[in-house]
């Protein structure tokens, strides 16, 4: 269940924004989508030719995820196996 206050603060809004609570595990898919979001946004590059995204990049900022404030807690992922660890 829902242990963080954030994780609980997060479920109400869900809640009281689409009217349902939220699927058992939605709370890490919003964490995940949100990390990926937010690597996506530092390793983008806007120029000339538009919106460049560096796969390369982008994977290494994902896998090196330290302490990454999410409402399931902090997400910290094994740089070699890409899972989050517990912290």
């Amino acid at each position: 269940m829902h242990a963080l206050p954030a994780d609980r603060l997060w479920s109400a809004v869900y809640t009281l924004e689409f009217g349902a609570p939220p699927g058992v595990y939605a709370d890490l898919y919003f964490d995940a989508t949100t990390l990926l979001l937010t690597r996506t946004w530092q390793v983008s590059r806007l120029g000339a030719r538009g919106l460049t995204i560096d796969r390369a990049a982008l994977a290494q900022a994902i896998r090196h995820t330290t302490g990454f404030p999410g409402v399931t807690g902090p997400v910290t992922l094994d740089p070699a196996t890409g899972n989050r660890v517990p912290g």
